[in-house]
């Protein structure tokens, strides 16, 4: 299930739920996705115990195959960042 939520929003939340202002809420938020991002530009793990791990998986170049015109391109090698949810988290009680 995908849930999608403004960062206001999120905010909005955190200020209500801990009573503090929203202002503050804000730049707690913001922070959280600023570390977020510079990390995964450069290509540090993150581990939130209980939420998962930002692990990152390489890719190898190699010879592609374009299927509309049938023309072979040269794919270089990627990082790209995975997500691993932790046990607690996939696991569902009934």
């Amino acid at each position: 299930m995908n849930v999608k939520i403004h960062l206001i929003d999120l905010a909005q939340r955190l200020s209500h739920e801990f009573s503090i202002p929203q202002r503050d809420a804000m730049l707690i938020v913001e922070a959280t996705r600023d570390f977020f991002i510079e990390s995964i530009r450069a290509q540090q793990r993150i581990e939130i115990r209980g939420f998962g791990v930002i692990k990152y998986n390489i890719r190898p170049s190699g010879i592609k195959r374009n299927p509309k015109t049938d023309q072979q391109i040269i794919v270089p090698e990627k990082i790209v960042p995975w997500f691993v949810p932790s046990r607690s988290t996939t696991d569902i009680s009934p």
